[in-house]
């Protein structure tokens, strides 16, 4: 029954080991240098994505809801959630002291 789960689950644990060894390879070759400040950029990343998890979680129709909806109100539905979550990051990084500028340097 829920066979297309396995294939969902083993694309991401493969994306997640690809990027892993990726990170560690170019910091061991040193291609890549990390600078100070990078604990506190991963907990800042770490914050505002468990505020758009949560959001997310909580404006979500349940599941059912889904197919009594018509096209354009699953479009706006889906329209809404992707625009909260992305306004929802935003604000969250903000919120927790990030600033473009740093990035840029």
């Amino acid at each position: 029954q829920f066979k297309h789960a396995g294939l969902a689950l083993a694309t991401s644990l493969s994306a997640f080991i690809n990027a892993g060894l990726l990170f560690y390879g170019l910091v061991h070759e040193k291609v890549m240098v990390l600078k100070p400040g990078w604990p506190v950029f991963l907990v800042r990343l770490v914050f505002a994505n468990s505020c758009m998890v949560a959001v997310l979680y909580l404006i979500s129709p349940a599941d059912q809801a889904w197919f009594t909806f018509g096209f354009w109100e699953r479009f706006g539905v889906m329209l809404l959630i992707c625009g909260t979550g992305a306004v929802t990051y935003a604000a969250s990084l903000l919120l927790s002291g990030y600033r473009i500028k740093e990035t840029l340097r």
